[in-house]
C-alpha cells in the first residue's frame, strides 16, 4: 500500500487523521480524481458536501427554536 501511494504521489497520508489504510480506501473509492472538474463535484460524489439546513421562508436555521 505504501508503494502504491508513493507511485500515485497523492500524499493523502500527510493529511491529519488520514493513515495509509484510509488513504488507500479513498483512492479505491474515488478512482481517477482527474474525472472531477472541481472539489465540489468530488465532495458531492463522496457524500461529504456541506448541506444547508436553513429555511428560505422563515430564516430559521437548524438549532434555533
Amino acid at each position: 500500500m505504501k508503494k502504491l501511494l508513493k507511485i500515485l504521489d497523492l500524499k493523502l497520508e500527510t493529511i491529519p487523521g488520514i493513515n495509509i489504510v484510509t488513504a488507500i480506501v479513498l483512492v479505491a473509492h474515488i478512482g481517477d480524481i482527474k474525472r472531477f472538474h472541481n472539489a465540489d463535484k468530488l465532495a458531492k460524489f463522496s457524500w461529504i458536501e456541506p448541506v444547508n439546513f436553513s429555511s428560505a421562508d422563515t430564516g430559521i436555521k437548524e438549532g434555533n427554536s
